[in-house]
């Protein structure tokens, strides 16, 4: 089971939902592993679209981190901005932007984001979740 489990009540509605680590995750079962769960775990409904069905508050937190990544890039780098304003979701930029755009955000972090021991201040928390959002991290 993954750290990120998001579950549902029969109707739908989320029951349980996290986002460790800031990661999206999900698990590929086969159809008997499907059923084993089901009968093992009472009220469990598994779904093959989650995120469309049940996570909306993820794509709003991806929406509004974008929006955030947008007002740094608008400052910082306009071009880079009217790129990364055409979509709702950052990590759906090819690989090559979403490079850029944490060059950007590192150098905003670097700039604004430090304390006088190097410890990151309020800001420098929320770039490095900006820096997060970009999923360079990601495989692909």
């Amino acid at each position: 089971m993954p750290e990120d489990p998001c579950l549902f009540r029969p109707d739908g509605s989320v029951w349980l939902a996290t986002i460790a680590h800031e990661h999206d995750a999900w698990l590929e079962l086969s159809g008997d592993e499907e059923a084993a769960l089901v009968s093992a775990v009472p009220g469990l409904m598994l779904v093959d679209d989650a995120l469309g069905r049940g996570a909306p508050v993820l794509v709003k937190k991806r929406r509004e981190q974008t929006q955030r990544i947008v007002t740094v890039l608008q400052r910082r780098a306009p071009a880079l901005a009217a790129q990364v304003i055409l979509v709702q979701d950052v990590s759906e930029l090819p690989r090559s932007v979403r490079v850029e755009v944490v060059n950007v955000l590192i150098n905003e972090f670097c700039e604004y984001g430090l304390q006088p021991d190097y410890e990151p201040n309020e800001h420098g928390l929320e770039v490095e979740t900006l820096i997060d959002a970009c999923e360079l991290a990601r495989k692909v």
